[in-house]
């Protein structure tokens, strides 16, 4: 009988997430996604649901999923459908695994606080905030574990960057978090400075085509869209910097993936340096939404650094990524879901599903409104 089952918007889902759940995937757990396209592949249960169907349908299809399953831990990523099931529909215990940080945090954990027995999440500055929205008092689980990163071969990783430096991207090509719509500021910003360079844009999203249009005339401009395995990693090899022009992130695999290739990364500085790029070096951090800041960061480096700062700085990352294999994820996954487990609280007494005569569309409303705040939701949408 499988120890944990992995509960997902929709697959596949993309960037760092979808990466991680493959991990799990190979592992033998089983994942259910909520909707998707295709054929799933082998582990994987889509439950068909469309944005015009009720939550009560959901919650039917779900509870199905889950049956042959009494005494997992059922992981709901960034709290997916956390919300649906009452106590009688529940066994083991229901836990949160949170990727991301989001400007409504504190609120978004208070929401869901009623239906978690604890939460996994993916660094310690999240950990720490959300047992700051929880209080004292509070006793759920909250644990953090550190993300995993397929390591390159160091020969391939210690090989020269191609000239001129070629700056990634890489992720879901959207406004929302993401902010695209800040690319084409920071590629004037860079042509302004007179920095040479290739820019490459690894993924696909809701705003990929109009991207593409604004970028179309740019011979600098490379669209990559969606690659897997060696091909995936080969690029992130050839990348002198990975570029970050989000509002907020938990701690993207992306990140850690391009610092394991040897890229130098230009990041948002959300919350005054205390993000993990600053144990590699606070230079690597701009004022978030600052495109003409994140052109100044690769623009300073361009000009002052020399082989021996990119060596120490190839030295410095592969020690920061060392005891990130797949191999160390896995054996601290399990020993913190068992944890958690062990720790879980009972669901609160003031739980109450989510009404399922909604329609899922404005499940999801809801669930961006507590992520994002009223106004946020807005700016968004």
């Amino acid at each position: 009988m499988e120890k944990r089952i992995h509960i997902l918007k929709r697959w596949p889902c993309g960037g760092g997430m979808e990466r991680i759940a493959r991990v799990h995937l190979e592992k033998g757990e089983p994942l259910i996604a909520m909707s998707g396209e295709g054929d799933p592949g082998p582990g994987v249960v889509q439950l068909g649901l469309r944005p015009g169907l009720r939550v009560r349908e959901g919650v039917e299809r779900l509870g199905e999923a889950l049956a042959p399953y009494p005494d997992a831990a059922v992981l709901h990523y960034n709290g997916y459908a956390l919300d649906w099931l009452d106590a009688a529909r529940r066994r083991g215990p229901h836990l949160m695994y949170l990727h991301s940080d989001y400007p409504g945090l504190n609120h978004f954990i208070r929401a869901l606080r009623p239906y978690c027995g604890g939460i996994l999440c993916v660094n310690d500055r999240l950990a720490a905030g959300i047992l700051g929205s929880l209080g004292r008092a509070d006793r759920l689980p909250v644990l953090s574990i550190d993300l995993p990163v397929r390591l390159p071969p160091l020969e391939a990783r210690n090989r020269p960057k191609p000239r001129p430096p070629v700056i990634g991207f890489s992720g879901r090509v959207q406004i929302q978090q993401k902010r695209l719509d800040r690319l084409p500021g920071f590629l004037n910003a860079l042509d302004q400075k007179g920095i040479d360079y290739r820019m490459e844009i690894l993924g696909d999203g809701t705003y990929l085509e109009p991207l593409k249009q604004k970028l179309g005339l740019r011979s600098k401009v490379r669209f990559l869209e969606h690659l897997e395995g060696e091909a995936y990693r080969n690029t992130l090899l050839s990348w002198t910097y990975i570029l970050f022009l989000s509002d907020y992130e938990g701690l993207p695999l992306s990140l850690i993936e391009g610092v394991a290739a040897g890229a130098i990364p230009v990041y948002p500085d959300f919350h005054d340096g205390q993000d993990w790029v600053a144990d590699l070096s606070p230079e690597f951090l701009y004022p978030k939404g600052n495109v003409k800041a994140a052109a100044g960061v690769i623009a300073e480096i361009e000009q002052r650094w020399v082989d021996p700062d990119r060596a120490a700085y190839r030295e410095k990352s592969w020690q920061a990524i060392g005891p990130r294999s797949v191999t160390s994820y896995l054996g601290q996954f399990t020993g913190r879901v068992d944890a958690l487990v062990h720790e879980a609280v009972e669901p609160s007494p003031e739980m109450k599903p989510f009404a399922g005569w909604y329609p899922l569309w404005m499940y999801h409303r809801r669930q961006k409104i507590r992520q994002l705040g009223l106004a946020g939701y807005f700016r968004n949408h």
